[in-house]
């Protein structure tokens, strides 16, 4: 058998990192933000890979307490 994932919709995956940012106390232990167009950038450079969009959104919230597109 093969298992075949499809892939996320940029729509899913902003959701999921606005999710994730919601407890990002939980998540990064400090309170993190993030600009609407930084979340479509990493979601858009993410391949719909929910897997590479959290760990981007993870590294980004560890160097900035506020992501944008600067980062």
């Amino acid at each position: 058998r093969v298992l075949v994932l499809d892939k996320h919709g940029e729509a899913t995956l902003v959701a999921l990192m606005k999710r994730a940012l919601e407890k990002s106390e939980d998540y990064f232990g400090k309170k993190v933000s993030a600009d609407d167009a930084a979340l479509a950038f990493i979601a858009a450079v993410s391949g719909g890979d929910a897997r590479m969009t959290l760990n981007t959104l993870e590294a980004a919230a560890l160097k900035s307490d506020h992501i944008d597109t600067l980062i």
